[in-house]
């Protein structure tokens, strides 16, 4: 499936999720309505899941203002369960610390953004400066 494919298919399902109960998807029966009236689109519903962590101290609202559409000109899906269309990492969104946990950095709205879950399973613990060293020579050595 082409990116365009995929961009198309998940405008299509953002727009009409399932509408029977997908326990993957909504967390419980008022949500899955709120989505199914319109009045919640599948973003939401990602970031009030992200919100129930313990590793990320924000509010859906404050998660939310940091979801990007896009990366890279790439649309996110945000769907889970049913409303997943794809598998592909580079359109998944992940909640990234800037500052890893495992150097100190906090849970807080501020050290977090929202990657591809391919970059972000790649980055693992590393900061910002190992990161970018680690794809120089990635980029430089396999082109």
């Amino acid at each position: 499936m082409d990116s365009s494919s995929i961009n198309n298919c998940i405008i299509e399902n953002e727009q009409c999720p399932y509408p029977d109960m997908d326990e993957g998807t909504y967390l419980n029966k008022d949500i899955w309505f709120k989505v199914i009236t319109g009045k919640m689109d599948l973003k939401m519903v990602q970031c009030i899941y992200w919100s129930m962590q313990p590793e990320y101290d924000a509010t859906p609202e404050e998660l939310y203002a940091i979801s990007p559409d896009y990366i890279n000109g790439r649309r996110m899906c945000y769907g889970r369960g049913k409303n997943r269309v794809t598998d592909n990492e580079l359109y998944l969104p992940s909640p990234d610390h800037l500052i890893p946990q495992a150097h100190g950095g906090p849970c807080t709205i501020d050290n977090l953004r929202i990657v591809p879950l391919k970059f972000n399973i790649l980055k693992r613990d590393m900061l910002k400066e190992e990161w970018q060293e680690f794809k120089e020579f990635m980029d430089n050595h396999l082109g």
